[in-house]
């Protein structure tokens, strides 16, 4: 968290004061909540691990889904591809989140945030 911090503080100018732990379950319903989120899916991701099938192109995922793909690990390229591809889905479910179609349940996610997310404090 200090290399996070530090990197932050670069880049938008101040250190956050709080950080969430995210649980997988609560990201799940989180996106599922916003009516899933359409993503442009770079490659086809199957692994011998029954739990991850994402066909590639433009879908919308679901909360299961989009948790295979932030989470989906390719031996060749590594963690740098995996890191590229969760960032992008982020900003992609942001967007989401910011639709109009989503005001109305400002309440619900915020309810799915408070009890699936833990928020921290920075030590300072």
């Amino acid at each position: 968290m200090a290399g996070l911090k530090k990197t932050l503080r670069t880049v938008i100018g101040f250190s956050p004061d709080y950080y969430c732990v995210i649980k997988f379950d609560g990201f799940e319903k989180l996106i599922d909540a916003i009516g899933g989120v359409e993503f442009d899916v770079q490659q086809t991701m199957k692994k011998s691990d029954p739990y991850i099938s994402i066909q590639k192109g433009l879908q919308v995922l679901d909360g299961e889904h989009a948790l295979q793909l932030v989470r989906y690990r390719d031996y060749v390229s590594g963690d740098l591809k995996r890191i590229d591809t969760a960032q992008a889905f982020l900003k992609a479910a942001a967007r989401q989140m910011l639709t109009v179609a989503n005001v109305p349940k400002i309440p619900e996610l915020a309810g799915i945030i408070s009890k699936k997310y833990e928020l921290r404090p920075c030590h300072r």
